[in-house]
């Protein structure tokens, strides 16, 4: 357990360095290990990347824009304002599925049609595992 894994043979998540529970890592002990790599064992998964598991692209107006890495189609980002989340879909900006207030709704789909050509880069670049970049807001 004490021994560093290799991404590409890396199997689920679980138990810690110091532990050696070899019990399953919850979402907050992931976060945990992103913030504090050298406390616990880190095994990349597709689904966690150091850093956090939905990279921020954009903020504005108390609005934050994520994406996955290798997310499924179609090609879409994550929304969350306040305690609100949603699914928003690229080529139209229409909600996919969750909750936004009008306003934020009407805010994040001006914004997406604005700023497709840079999501769509974006997209590409988290389905290939690339370095995903910032976007610019509606301010």
């Amino acid at each position: 357990m004490n021994q560093r894994v290799r991404p590409e043979v890396a199997g689920p998540m679980t138990g810690s360095v110091k532990s050696g529970t070899g019990v399953p890592l919850n979402y907050r002990s992931r976060i945990s290990l992103a913030l504090n790599p050298g406390y616990a064992c880190y095994v990349p998964t597709p689904q966690f990347r150091l850093g956090g598991p939905l990279p921020t692209i954009a903020y504005f107006l108390g609005i934050a824009v994520r994406m996955f890495f290798n997310d499924h189609d179609p090609p879409h980002f994550h929304v969350r304002y306040q305690q609100f989340r949603a699914r928003v879909r690229i080529e139209d900006g229409q909600i996919i599925d969750g909750r936004l207030p009008p306003t934020v709704t009407r805010l994040v789909k001006e914004w997406a049609i604005l700023r497709r050509d840079a999501l769509m880069k974006n997209w590409v670049a988290a389905r290939t595992d690339g370095q995903l970049e910032r976007i610019e807001g509606l301010e």
